[in-house]
């Protein structure tokens, strides 16, 4: 039983070690993951301030062209074309297409209202629009808009003919506060791609104490390209870490096709499974960012913990588990070396004892011969004792005899 637990202790402690590993390994990119998700959350909430700061700014400027309107009085095409080149858009407001004045026009005063534009100082000035709100009492017309060149087929535009555009000037006049369109494309966007524009209502400064608000008289706006708007932020405020993402925009809070704005993602599908969605409002409307991490930020956060800890731990494991199988396969060899020996000893042990019983017969037999030959010449001795006796015995009476004849002689002879 001892020699099983012995032989399988080394597989059993690299499995203990790789589990400890494959433990530690998933909770260090458990851990990667959550710093990764805090810190994309992080950015995420940060480019929708970022975005946020920016619609803000262009705002600000129509907040200051709508004061422009107000303290100046009756403005004209000139006039609005050098203020609006004094705030030197492309510069310092990068993704605006431009800024403008529409004004409330009804349908009955229509004629009126072009004859007198042409008579000032466009003479080929026009009123068109999409036809899509017959019902509507009155024309939203674009008046003025600067940089002309690139938006001269937006003049004379009646926005209020679209719905969604109609939406977003009506809230902002009927609340005096900046509304921000739905997604539509704009007249003066030969692409026509997806964009989106900001209102901000203008009211003469009222002369009576009991209304708050003055005459209406239009509406300051910027149209935008969602593309040059999304292009002017990444190139400024997310120049720094815009290879770590990639970002949808969508009108609304779907992320449908359809209410795409803008998009950075190449690809039609992402693996990437770290993708946040955040959505918020925009001045009436509501906007949705998704951002999509790239393998650079995924590098950026991820660190080499986790690796350590996967490649040390099966080098770990793997250099114990051939120390103790090398200590077990010792152990063995020891053992069979040990089992050998004692074999061997055994063996010889055998031979020995083999060899002292043969010698000790052959001894025994050899004592058992000399018992024999002693006492058979124990016997020839005291046979030769007998046979001396005798002999002495007859040399006695011999010599007994010899004397008794010799005193007979000399007594004879006397």
């Amino acid at each position: 039983m001892k020699e099983k637990i012995y032989n399988a202790l080394p597989y059993l402690v690299l499995l203990a070690g790789l589990l400890n590993t494959g433990y530690f390994w998933y909770n260090s990119n458990r851990l990667t993951q959550q710093r990764q998700e805090i810190e994309f959350n992080n950015l995420t909430a940060n480019i929708k301030g970022q975005i946020q700061d920016r619609l803000q700014s262009y705002v600000d400027e129509l907040i200051a062209s709508a004061a422009f309107l107000k303290s100046s009085g009756d403005v004209r095409q000139e006039e609005w074309g050098m203020f609006v080149s004094a705030l030197e858009l492309d510069t310092y407001y990068p993704g605006i297409n431009g800024i403008g004045l529409a004004v409330p026009v009804l349908k009955q005063d229509s004629a009126a209202f072009l004859k007198q534009v042409r008579a000032e100082s466009q003479p080929e000035f026009n009123i068109a629009g999409f036809g899509k709100t017959p019902q509507a009492p009155d024309l939203f017309v674009i008046r003025f808009i600067e940089p002309f060149k690139r938006n001269r087929r937006a003049l004379g535009f009646d926005m209020g003919s679209e719905p969604i555009r109609r939406k977003a000037m009506v809230r902002a006049r009927d609340h005096d506060d900046p509304a921000l369109s739905g997604k539509v494309e704009l007249v003066q966007d030969q692409e026509q791609l997806p964009g989106f524009l900001i209102y901000v209502p203008v009211f003469r400064d009222s002369q009576n104490a009991l209304t708050p608000k003055g005459e209406f008289l239009g509406w300051t706006f910027a149209p935008f390209i969602a593309r040059n708007f999304m292009g002017g932020l990444r190139n400024a405020e997310l120049k720094n870490y815009r290879e770590l993402f990639e970002i949808e925009l969508f009108d609304k809070e779907s992320t449908d096709h359809e209410n795409l704005l803008f998009s950075s993602v190449e690809k039609a599908e992402s693996n990437s499974d770290l993708i946040f969605t955040n959505t918020f409002p925009v001045y009436g409307n509501t906007w949705t960012i998704r951002l999509t991490a790239t393998e650079k930020f995924r590098h950026a956060y991820e660190g080499n913990l986790s690796l350590v800890i996967l490649i040390g731990g099966i080098v770990l494991s793997f250099m114990i588990f051939f120390l103790l199988r090398s200590l077990a396969d010792t152990r063995l060899k020891a053992m069979l070396l040990a089992e050998k020996m004692t074999a061997e000893l055994r063996a010889l042990n055998a031979d020995l004892d083999k060899k002292v019983a043969e010698r000790t017969e052959e001894l025994a037999a050899q004592n058992e011969k000399l018992n024999l030959y002693t006492e058979h010449l124990k016997n020839s001795y005291e046979d030769l004792e007998v046979k001396v006796k005798f002999r002495n015995l007859e040399l006695e009476k011999q010599l007994q005899a010899l004397k008794d004849e010799n005193a007979r002689l000399k007594a004879k002879n006397g």
